[in-house]
């Protein structure tokens, strides 16, 4: 009787969508406090960070391109966008475990990495394709909120696009 009272509590639990999104959205968050305090490296510099961003934006260009160009089936696309998709998460995630050491760590920085890096882009590209005032608006807020973090999140405050000069004028550096 006891087992079965677990196994109907488990299915319940698992079967709820928010009782997952919310499990989820706390070790998110636990990755947004730790990666701010340090604890575990979330982007190794601003290149890092570039490449997070890059691999969500680039298959939404090459598509916003086709679009752009007429064209009326994105079936050519599918295949050579998962392949630089799963080359490009390795690679994220290799360099995540590099920085990281632990295989805990690595992941609790990975599932922060990878959302902040989807919403930026996500938030950029709908910014600047936004018909209203309103949506705009909403759009920018996201964007310097997670601009915010993500910059909260960098380890090394380095890269090919942020010199050290520019850094120091904003006050990041």
């Amino acid at each position: 009787m006891f087992t079965h009272y677990w196994t109907l509590v488990e299915n319940q639990m698992i079967g709820h969508p928010l009782y997952v999104l919310g499990v989820v959205g706390a070790v998110w968050v636990l990755g947004v406090v730790l990666g701010m305090r340090k604890v575990i490296i979330v982007y190794r510099d601003f290149n890092d960070l570039g490449l997070v961003g890059l691999t969500v934006a680039l298959p939404a260009a090459a598509f916003f391109t086709c679009l752009s160009l007429g064209v009326q089936r994105f079936d050519f696309l599918v295949t050579p966008f998962l392949y630089f998709e799963a080359g490009m998460g390795l690679i994220i995630l290799v360099r995540t475990f590099i920085d990281n050491k632990n295989p805990v760590a690595t992941l609790l920085a990975f599932i922060v990495k990878i959302p902040i890096g989807i919403l930026l882009a996500i938030n950029v590209v709908d910014f600047f394709t936004s018909k209203t005032r309103s949506q705009r608006r909403l759009d920018l807020f996201f964007v310097l909120l997670l601009s915010g973090i993500a910059i909260a999140l960098v380890a090394n405050k380095r890269g090919f696009l942020a010199s050290s000069t520019v850094l120091r004028r904003h006050g990041i550096a």
